[in-house]
């Protein structure tokens, strides 16, 4: 059976960038090793994507539902992953791996990024978590990560370079989070959420942010949250979205209560 090390030397010896139809090669992948645990998934795309899935994420987890963050490595509520789930979800990917080069050679070889990506959201569901967190600080650089499907999508700040681009991967009929952007940007992403018919919660029309000195009051659909404590680094808006991020996600079944909000924020603003 292989073991940590044996998993690692192996995607370490692939390329670190393949060429072909990466998006269909990764969807490949995916399909191929599905989990039979489905956990919900929130994207976080744009400026301050960190900070953002981070406050999300420790509000998810204070309202009882363990969750991942992923950027460039998954992190569990508990921190890195070990060796022995290492382990496992990797050996679950390689076997997929292996089977997809057979049926699908077409779709030529898999990335080291690919196989990273893969294993990680395999180890989620492995760990029995209920809601990952994916950051894309800048939106659709990591091709293999962008392929994973979202049930929520965060938007941070986006500029009017690249927000088209952003809109057009937004899934189908799921439910949008923007944080307060320029006016521009704000208009775009309005108009398009009523083309698509997306359910959007929009900074600045649906939740708000009023800083004092060292603290935060955050206001989401009329529901005020006072006094929250923001971390040295970060923002009151950005500690506004990420709240509505996670009310987001609990409105798709992770119930939320106020206390819980508060606790999140507690927590988010000690770990920077």
């Amino acid at each position: 059976m292989m073991e940590a090390s044996g998993v690692r030397s192996v995607i370490e010896a692939l390329d670190p960038v393949a060429g072909g139809p990466a998006a269909e090669r990764m969807r490949a992948l995916l399909d191929a090793n599905r989990p039979d645990l489905r956990y919900l998934v929130a994207r976080v795309s744009g400026g301050a994507a960190q900070r953002i899935a981070s406050i999300c994420a420790a509000v998810l987890a204070e309202a009882g539902a363990p969750t991942g963050l992923f950027d460039r490595e998954p992190m569990l509520p508990t921190g890195p992953l070990d060796d022995a789930l290492y382990a496992r979800a990797g050996r679950l990917v390689l076997s997929a791996a292996s089977q997809l080069g057979l049926q699908r050679p077409e779709l030529g070889e898999l990335s080291r990024r690919e196989v990273e990506v893969a294993l990680a959201l395999t180890a989620f569901a492995e760990a029995s978590l209920r809601v990952v967190v994916l950051v894309e600080e800048e939106p659709g650089a990591d091709i293999a990560l962008g392929v994973a499907d979202a049930d929520v999508t965060v938007l941070g700040r986006l500029g009017e370079d690249v927000v088209e681009g952003v809109l057009a991967r937004l899934p189908e009929g799921r439910p949008v989070v923007s944080a307060p952007q320029e006016p521009a940007v704000r208009a775009r992403i309005e108009s398009f959420a009523v083309e698509r018919a997306l359910p959007l919660l929009l900074g600045g029309r649906d939740f708000s942010s009023e800083d004092t000195e060292g603290s935060t009051d955050v206001i989401v659909a009329g529901e005020r949250y006072a006094a929250l404590p923001r971390g040295k680094h970060t923002a009151g808006w950005e500690l506004g979205t990420g709240i509505a991020a996670a009310l987001g996600v609990g409105a798709l079944g992770v119930r939320m209560r106020t206390e819980w909000v508060f606790a999140g924020a507690h927590a988010a603003a000690r770990r920077q």
